[in-house]
């Protein structure tokens, strides 16, 4: 009987419950897209709020609205991120 000759491709993420066939390094650059935008998600609000605030001198407001936004949209993205993983 001959055997199937299969080779081991290192580079590859060989889970077999996530379907995946990324390469590696292509899996944790898509991750760290993904947290990067996150990030964003929950700074340029604040950024922004602070720009209106010293553009029409409302100081604490817009900054503050802005940092809760920015909060919580990072937050639910940040949920939806983990609970997608799963």
């Amino acid at each position: 009987m001959k055997r199937k000759q299969t080779t081991h491709n290192p580079y590859l993420d060989e889970d077999a419950a996530s379907g995946d066939l990324r390469a590696k390094w292509a899996i944790g650059f898509a991750k760290a897209s993904e947290i990067t935008g996150i990030s964003l998600q929950a700074i340029l609000p604040a950024l922004f709020g602070a720009w209106l605030d010293k553009r029409y001198n409302l100081m604490p407001f817009c900054l503050l609205v802005g940092f809760a936004l920015g909060m919580l949209s990072a937050g639910l993205s940040l949920m939806k991120m983990v609970k997608d993983d799963k």
